[in-house]
């Protein structure tokens, strides 16, 4: 990506510095706080063989990241937009970088080779266009343009192709509800119908988050083995096609095919997230390969804690492990990614 005219190394303090400076250490020429703030690269490396382009972008998890209002404008927005603006970006993690200082630099100085490995079209500055397109699409693989400020505030994206945000069904309430008019047979109807609104709008969506929908509804607060058992029925008599993951159920629309998905949600805000254990594992697979699409490769623990952070999970709790580590064994077993040692890699020319 070409560098900015006039453009120096900052004189700030803080985390962005003294990496900074250890970066340099290895003999390499770096830049701060390059773009605004939205869509600011924490740290550029200068290409060595050009230095008119930046070879590789850092990204920190300091104040931009922080300021992101959800996972996905983090995740995906922000990293979206700069990699089609042409960079190639390396995510570091100050929790990594105060206890493993020289593996983070090994990692940084890995992601640099890498990043002169791969083929790069970088646009003259004397081309550079005086503004960006108002609409670019995030998942483009390249934006032959330069980051600035004046530009990137009226910038609208269009959705990923890969990534969507959650929507929630929000059944309407059924009046004079009760447990006794739910087993009626007169309601049978009611509740395929509610169930079949549930699938369109959430499918793949668990079998305990479906039945919670509905049973929200009708004010019930949670499904015992009676109404487990009748809402089984409704989807036996349905013909809903059904997944299994251990002892997970998810259900999925007649149009859709689990071996054939390639999307991941991510919830809009704290209140859409689903739980980890309602999360089906092709959305984690889809999810962490997109996260190696960005890295090439990672230790599957980081990968695991990359996941979790894009759906959303600021804490590794057992459930939320568990259910990253599931993903991401059905991403290698549908081959998405590959396993190279203690690594995951990122496998290049699948959809």
């Amino acid at each position: 990506l070409p560098i900015k005219v006039g453009q120096t190394m900052a004189q700030k303090a803080g985390l962005e510095t003294t990496i900074a400076e250890a970066i340099r250490a290895k003999g390499f020429e770096v830049h701060l706080a390059i773009g605004c703030s939205g869509y600011r690269v924490d740290i550029g490396i200068v290409n060595p063989e050009k230095r008119s382009e930046y070879l590789l972008g850092i990204l920190l998890d300091g104040d931009g990241y922080n300021a992101a209002h959800t996972a996905r404008d983090r995740e995906i927005v922000q990293t979206g937009a700069l990699r089609a603006l042409g960079w190639k970006l390396h995510r570091v993690w100050s929790t990594d970088w105060w206890e493993k200082k020289e593996v983070v630099i090994l990692g940084i100085v890995k992601a640099i080779e890498a990043a002169k490995m791969l083929e790069v079209k970088p646009l003259p500055m004397s081309e550079t266009p005086k503004e960006l397109p108002k609409e670019i699409v995030t998942e483009a693989p390249r934006f032959e343009g330069v980051l600035n400020n004046a530009a990137l505030p009226n910038l609208t994206l269009k959705k990923p192709e890969v990534s969507i945000i959650y929507e929630v069904c929000l059944l309407e309430k059924v009046k004079d509800a009760s447990v006794d008019v739910f087993f009626f047979s007169q309601t049978r109807l009611l509740l395929q119908k509610q169930i079949a609104q549930v699938l369109e709008l959430e499918s793949p969506i668990s079998k305990n988050l479906l039945y919670s929908r509905v049973l929200n509804a009708w004010g019930i607060g949670r499904a015992g083995g009676r109404i487990a058992r009748h809402l089984d029925g409704l989807v036996v008599e349905l013909n809903i096609r059904q997944s299994r993951q251990r002892e997970q159920i998810f259900l999925w629309k007649e149009t859709q095919h689990s071996n054939l998905y390639e999307l991941f949600r991510i919830a809009g805000n704290e209140a859409e997230k689903r739980a980890a254990e309602d999360l089906p594992p092709e959305e984690i697979a889809n999810g962490s390969r997109h996260i190696l699409k960005q890295q090439l490769s990672l230790p599957k623990e980081d990968l695991v804690r990359e996941c979790a952070r894009l759906f959303g999970y600021a804490r590794l709790g057992i459930k939320v492990e568990a259910a990253m580590h599931r993903g991401i064994e059905e991403a290698l077993e549908r081959g998405v990614i590959e396993a190279r040692g203690s690594r995951m890699v990122y496998r290049e020319g699948l959809k």
